[in-house]
């Protein structure tokens, strides 16, 4: 990940640990956070009302992405556009420190960071990891039998990006990107094709057989989980991989044979 992400937030904010977060409060500040382009992943946290910090810079930045974690007044939308390459802004948010870890996955397009609820015009428009969007009708998600239509009132994104929760209606971002973007399924089909038998492939498939959640195996942490099942852990240590094993009921050696 080059690109850099700004958080605009209150400054209650600031006491909250942040990986690689950085403090902008000051024009010079600001325009130093812009000339870093050496630094891969930035994080700047900008406190209210110092986004108007930026209103200096001559164009607008083609790295720079702005995430808000509270509203926006309106009449400031314009000037953020004009400063920043995306602005994510009035939506409902995946946990910071969740977020942060979904930008810097390679997977990164396949999870979602942000929602936002349109009853008027009937629509979901979703924020990825990568900082596009795609937009969702709201008749996709068909009442279920067990679960009956999604609560709309109660929209969240979880589990790292990968499931949507609507009270107790559930949907996996892969349906979603499978029936609403064209890349997604050409490379969906292509991994059914060369079926995942990686190690962290044959654990999600074992943990969802199991009906247990990320959060589910502790000590380890979801974040921990999430990274294996990605396969972003090559090489699970033996301590790691008897939590997993006594929690799902099997051996160690058994978890790569699902």
């Amino acid at each position: 990940m080059t690109d850099r992400i700004f958080v605009l937030g209150p400054l209650s904010a600031k006491p909250y640990n942040f990986p690689d977060a950085n403090w902008i409060c000051t024009t010079g500040q600001a325009e130093d956070a812009i000339a870093k382009t050496d630094k891969p992943a930035r994080r700047w946290m900008l406190g209210e009302p110092t986004a108007t910090l930026f209103a200096s810079t001559p164009a607008r930045s083609t790295s720079l992405h702005l995430v808000a974690l509270e509203p926006v007044a309106p009449h400031r939308l314009p000037l953020l556009h004009h400063l920043f390459k995306s602005v994510i802004a009035g939506a409902e948010l995946l946990e910071l420190s969740e977020l942060l870890d979904v930008v810097d996955s390679n997977r990164r397009r396949d999870l979602f960071i942000g929602g936002v609820v349109d009853l008027d015009d009937e629509v979901l428009l979703l924020y990825r990891g990568d900082f596009t969007s795609v937009l969702v009708p709201l008749a996709w998600f068909e009442p279920r039998p067990t679960v009956g239509s999604p609560d709309w009132g109660r929209f969240q994104i979880t589990d790292f990006g990968q499931t949507l929760r609507m009270g107790e209606y559930e949907a996996a971002a892969d349906a979603i990107l499978y029936d609403f973007d064209p890349v997604f399924r050409r490379e969906a089909k292509k991994r059914l094709l060369e079926k995942d038998d990686s190690f962290g492939g044959a654990l999600r498939r074992l943990r969802l057989q199991r009906e247990l959640r990320r959060s589910d195996f502790p000590p380890l942490t979801a974040k921990e989980v999430a990274r294996i099942e990605r396969g972003e852990v090559q090489k699970p240590r033996i301590n790691t991989l008897l939590t997993l094993a006594n929690r799902l009921g099997v051996e160690p050696e058994q978890i790569a044979e699902y």
